[in-house]
């Protein structure tokens, strides 16, 4: 499945990214590569757990932690930015 990071939280290595069904996950960054607002990211992104995900806009394959899936763009906004 493929998303669009739309929120990020560098201090907490946190990230959500907008789904092509139109919800949101919520996902926690385990590696050291970078995630901009606005790159392209592809994976299992709606179930929760371990998993590699590839960062399309970079070429990076990368290690996370989903942790939060189905959410609508207010609650995953809250969990990235632990509001």
């Amino acid at each position: 499945m493929k998303s669009i990071v739309n929120f990020y939280n560098q201090q907490r290595g946190m990230f959500s990214v907008l789904l092509e069904n139109g919800e949101y996950s919520v996902i926690e960054l385990l590696d050291s590569n970078e995630i901009t607002i606005g790159d392209e990211v592809a994976g299992e992104l709606d179930v929760a757990g371990s998993a590699y995900l590839e960062n399309i806009t970079t070429g990076d394959t990368f290690s996370v932690i989903i942790q939060n899936v189905h959410c609508n763009e207010q609650q995953a906004q809250n969990r990235v930015l632990l509001l």
